[in-house]
């Protein structure tokens, strides 16, 4: 019997050794969950502080700024798309200054405008043949820019109505010689003196590269 006893007193220290340092592990796995809520909560209710410190090259600053969870900086705004239209074709039908003209500065029918294309895509806005077609077309624009310059130049007029009048003066002039746009173009001139003498502006000069055909 003294041995069973000292046996059972054995197994009794040895349970009560394992349950104290089962208590401690726990008491212990109580603080790190305590510490951690600690830190979880004020997270979770957007009260936390963080504190950041800023340190340049000679000495330290720092600076609390309060956290604000699920605030999110915008992205800035996409930049204007700069990716042409497939092929813009240019109309076949125009038969006057005007519409010419229009189809230049505004556009037609919806379209945008030839000089707003030009400015935003270059020459990527139309194949080949249409960029045949339009430089044709472009010298009877030229022809605007250049009379219509000159006529604000003079003092006659502001700029808008310069080129108003201009445009009304050269298809005065092609209805006079009963020619299309294209002749017109190709024989610039003819044109340009009708319209100067119309103006009341300098003696014609042709543009500067422009064929007389």
């Amino acid at each position: 019997m003294p041995v069973l006893q000292s046996k059972l007193d054995g197994v009794h220290h040895d349970l009560k050794v394992a349950i104290e340092k089962t208590g401690m592990s726990l008491q212990n796995m109580e603080r790190n969950l305590n510490g951690v809520m600690q830190t979880i909560v004020p997270l979770s209710c957007g009260t936390a502080v963080v504190e950041v410190r800023l340190v340049p090259k000679a000495s330290a600053t720092s600076t609390t700024a309060s956290f604000q969870p699920g605030v999110v900086k915008p992205s800035p705004a996409p930049s204007a798309p700069t990716t042409p239209p497939v092929s813009y074709a240019l109309n076949r039908s125009l038969v006057s200054v005007h519409d010419l003209w229009k189809a230049w500065s505004v556009g037609l029918n919806g379209g945008p405008g030839v000089s707003i294309l030009e400015e935003k895509y270059g020459t990527k806005w139309c194949n080949s043949d249409e960029r045949r077609f339009f430089n044709r077309r472009r010298r009877g624009i030229t022809l605007v820019k250049e009379i219509s310059a000159q006529l604000a130049d003079s003092g006659v007029s502001d700029d808008i109505t310069a080129v108003q009048l201009t445009v009304d003066a050269l298809e005065a002039a092609r209805k006079s010689q009963k020619k299309s746009l294209n002749w017109m173009s190709n024989n610039p001139e003819v044109i340009i003196g009708l319209a100067r003498s119309a103006l009341r502006i300098d003696a014609p000069t042709v543009p500067t590269g422009q064929p007389n055909v």
